[in-house]
């Protein structure tokens, strides 16, 4: 690599832009709705539209990959959201064919960002992580934190608009790395011999694969249908809707400090320890599921309970996205991983957000949702204790 700086300011934007770009609507349903005329709990399918996506594109990424370098793989995908992100201000229609764009971009960077990172600096995987882990945070929060500021002194197209701009000098950065430093990682100086290596790898008949998918599936279902009605829900309880657009930010913001504490965590620790952390933490997500399930339920709560959810949502997210390398020998098996894991564990999650405001909107409470979570968190106890083991998964 000729220049970390630009392929570590790539990492920073590339962060800025995974969730915020789809996660940020949300927030402002309620003036989207009323703009556009179309009922509120459609909108569930903004969070929804995206998890779709990347199931149905993450196992086509590496094959892809496999025709163009990464370098060129992530230019189109930028592309492809920046395209998505602007159609979106114009109807209803068009809003809900920007956002399946915007997911099949990210579709692209979930998948091939890890890899990347594990090819051009297999030696820095937990410390460029934590970077694009925390920028992820960080601008996920403080889009859900000015989200309604914004939308109240010009209006919600001008969010998305603000949103298209930091997409757009997300191109500007990838594509000053390609021009310094294109054809200089060391699979792509050797593509026959990868490609080979590649062939051979095939993670859906892996049993510690299936595993990690479910893990990733039931974290995102949970954590994606709190930010998609947390908002809604708090403001049912007498929140106002600044207030709740706070709550929404502090879902994410919470977690930035666990950006570069859990990637070295998990790259450093025995099995026994990563284990131990990641099911207490899914105990601590439950009991703040548990606290939620209350029609009467004070502003000062709903941030102990939104500390909660966002800080090990955000453990369990990151936890995800650095097995895919930690776990792994090398970057294709990392892509091959990370491809099948995304593509069944968004397929698990995909559809949640949807039903969990279809559920809201029939019976004008959330409580038999979080009861559903709980038991899928218990789910998630189990296969974290069997996932955990000294090996790779493909030993």
């Amino acid at each position: 690599m000729k220049n970390k700086w630009i392929f570590i300011i790539s990492i920073i934007f590339f962060g800025t832009i995974m969730r915020s770009t789809f996660t940020t609507l949300p927030v402002v349903a309620n003036d989207i709705a009323n703009s556009l005329h179309i009922p509120l709990d459609q909108l569930g399918l903004l969070t929804s539209i995206p998890l779709v996506a990347f199931a149905l594109v993450s196992p086509f990424v590496s094959k892809i990959t496999d025709k163009f370098s990464i370098e060129k793989t992530l230019a189109f995908a930028l592309v492809t959201v920046l395209i998505g992100s602007f159609i979106r201000i114009f109807n209803a229609p068009l809003l809900m064919l920007g956002t399946a764009l915007i997911g099949v971009g990210i579709a692209f960077i979930n998948v091939l960002l890890p890899a990347a990172i594990f090819e051009y600096a297999p030696d820095k995987i937990g410390p460029y992580t934590g970077i694009y882990s925390t920028l992820l945070m960080i601008m996920t929060s403080a889009f859900q934190i000015i989200a309604v500021p914004v939308a109240d002194k010009v209006n919600w197209q001008g969010l998305v608009l603000l949103l298209t701009v930091v997409v757009l000098m997300s191109l500007v950065t990838w594509s000053l790395n390609i021009k310094i430093n294109a054809t200089v990682a060391p699979s792509q100086a050797q593509p026959q011999a990868h490609e080979h290596k590649a062939a051979t790898i095939n993670p859906w008949t892996n049993k510690y694969a299936w595993m990690l998918l479910i893990i990733a599936g039931l974290q995102s279902a949970i954590f994606y249908s709190l930010i998609a009605w947390m908002s809604v829900i708090a403001q049912r309880t007498g929140v106002s809707g600044s207030q709740s657009g706070l709550l929404v930010g502090l879902l994410s913001m919470v977690g930035i400090p666990f950006g570069m504490i859990i990637p070295n965590f998990i790259s450093n620790s025995s099995f026994k320890t990563r284990r131990n952390a990641m099911i207490s933490a899914c105990f601590l997500w439950i009991l703040g599921l548990a606290l939620m399930n209350n029609h009467h339920i004070s502003f000062v709560l709903w941030l102990v309970i939104s500390s909660v959810l966002g800080a090990v949502g955000s453990i369990m997210f990151i936890y995800v996205i650095t097995s895919y390398a930690t776990r792994t020998k090398k970057p294709q098996e990392s892509a091959a991983l990370s491809g099948m894991a995304q593509s069944g564990g968004y397929l698990i999650a995909c559809l949640i957000p949807w039903l969990y405001g279809l559920m809201f909107g029939m019976t004008q409470n959330w409580y038999v949702q979080n009861i559903i979570f709980i038991l899928m968190l218990v789910v998630m106890i189990v296969l974290i204790y069997l996932f955990e083991r000294e090996k790779t998964i493909f030993d």
